[in-house]
């Protein structure tokens, strides 16, 4: 799930080590806290440094990687 909500997400804001996602709107139900910790914990691993993340819903200009892979 936590893969699904990423990939359904576009980068809004990427500053240091603040990370804000905007969610499709249509997939207003990946979002939660459990789910938008888990994605937090997975960015701080990949990037070797501890990472905020923030997660919104909206309306996403361009392409998520998931309308992409379709």
């Amino acid at each position: 799930i936590v893969k699904v909500l990423a990939e359904n997400a576009i980068v809004a804001q990427w500053e240091s080590d603040f990370i804000h996602l905007t969610l499709d709107i249509e997939q207003k139900p990946l979002l939660n806290k459990r789910y938008e910790e888990r994605l937090q914990e997975s960015l701080s691993q990949y990037l070797r440094r501890k990472v905020r993340l923030k997660i919104t819903e909206g309306k996403i200009v361009g392409e998520s990687p998931a309308m992409k892979n379709q």
